[in-house]
Parts: C-alpha cells; sequence; structure tokens
C-alpha cells in the first residue's frame, strides 16, 4: 500500500499538469510528470508508475495539439478562410482540454485511492517488469 507522500506525489503528477498547461498554452504540460519522475521515480514504483502514465498521456496530447495550433496560426494570417475550419479551430483545443481534465481528475482519484492509473495514450515509457 503506497504511503501518503507517495499518493501525494502521484497526485501532483497528474494534477500538476493542468496548472502548467493552463499557464503555458499547453505547451509545456508534460514537464511535471517528467521532473517527479526523475526526482522521485527512484525511490516509489507507485510514484514513478503514475509520473510515467502522466508523461505518456502529455506528450499524446502535446502531439495531437500541434496540428491545431499551426492551423491556428494560418487561420490568424488569413491563409485559410474555410468556415467548418474556423469552428475546429475553436472547438478543437476545447476538446483537447475537456479530456485531459477530465482524464487527469481521474487519475489523481486512482492515485489518491492507492491504484494505478490508466490513461488512452501513446505508451512512450512503460513501466519496468
Amino acid at each position: 500500500m503506497p504511503t501518503s507522500d507517495e499518493k501525494n506525489w502521484a497526485i501532483v503528477a497528474h494534477l500538476g499538469t493542468l496548472l502548467v498547461s493552463f499557464v503555458s498554452g499547453g505547451l509545456l504540460q508534460f514537464g511535471v510528470p517528467l521532473v517527479i519522475l526523475l526526482v522521485k521515480g527512484d525511490d516509489s514504483r507507485f510514484v514513478a508508475h503514475h509520473a510515467r502514465q502522466s508523461l505518456n498521456f502529455q506528450l499524446t496530447l502535446f502531439l495531437a495539439v500541434i496540428p491545431y495550433y499551426a492551423f491556428t496560426v494560418l487561420l490568424v494570417l488569413g491563409l485559410v478562410t474555410i468556415p467548418f475550419a474556423l469552428v475546429m479551430a475553436c472547438v478543437g483545443p476545447a476538446l483537447f482540454f475537456l479530456a485531459e481534465v477530465g482524464f487527469c481528475v481521474l487519475a489523481a482519484m486512482r492515485a489518491n485511492a492507492g491504484e494505478p492509473a490508466g490513461y488512452p495514450a501513446l505508451p512512450f515509457l512503460s513501466d519496468p517488469s
């Protein structure tokens, strides 16, 4: 059973990304779980697992959001004026943000319960066997 300190670090690995995502516009949110993995990962398998899961999800979101940022730049420059494109430029990032909030909160709740996390994400980092 993980200690309360381990649970707290795991929760920060998930919820800290929301704060950094809001402040950085969704560009640096993977920094929180990366730092936690590097600092606390050797001390606790539980914290390392949650940090890896959060990092995988944040990197997946980062890769998914890059086209929207590029598309928004094209819209601002006036190079794309299709009405559907204007709607997608507004709706897409909002959907990504809602998914990020929802999955991060669910993972933090699992961390608080001492359970392993799970995200729908590309497996950039896997837990050691």
